[in-house]
């Protein structure tokens, strides 16, 4: 298990999953709405996957209808949309909550120390700094001890992780 994989991707698939469920809420808005042109759509009764009467003889005339019917939006097409986007973020969802969770078994410290390392990309140097006015004692916390922490906080998140990882790869 690639711990420091996991909380280095954890950011950027935290950001997909909350995308998707704001692009789900989104559309989700729009099947409720009888204004549904406000939203830039036009819903039609017609079925998914049923030819429409344009005949194009050239490739221009065939992407010129083809970005034409992305007007005609189906009730039925935009419930296959919100179902597509979340059988697609299901597992992407469950690695964030996994790493969410685990997260939690650390101690404010060993959090903040994993937060500025992956999420917040710092180098060690600038670590140390933030991490003394972060938690002033009368002797700075050295690096070497920042590095020790955050070396404690991975073995720690391993060891919650490891189920779900092996069950996973």
């Amino acid at each position: 298990m690639d711990i420091q994989k996991m909380l280095k991707s954890y950011k950027e698939k935290k950001a997909v999953v909350d995308a998707t469920h704001a692009r789900i809420a989104a559309w989700e808005r729009i099947l409720l709405d009888p204004n549904i042109e406000f939203y830039g759509y036009k819903l039609y009764n017609r079925e998914i996957g049923m030819p429409s009467a344009h005949s194009a003889t050239s490739q221009v005339e065939r992407e010129a209808f083809a970005n034409n019917e992305n007007d005609d939006v189906t009730k039925e097409l935009l419930e296959e949309w919100i179902k597509e986007d979340r059988s697609r973020i299901a597992p992407i969802e469950i690695e964030v909550e996994q790493v969410e969770h685990a997260l939690k078994a650390l101690t404010e410290q060993e959090r903040y120390i994993i937060n500025l390392k992956y999420f917040e990309g710092l180098f060690w140097a600038n670590i140390e700094i933030s991490f003394n006015k972060q938690y002033p004692n009368k002797q700075d916390v050295t690096e070497e001890r920042l590095r020790q922490m955050h070396k404690e906080a991975k073995s720690k998140l391993e060891y919650v992780l490891n189920p779900y990882c092996s069950k996973v790869t």
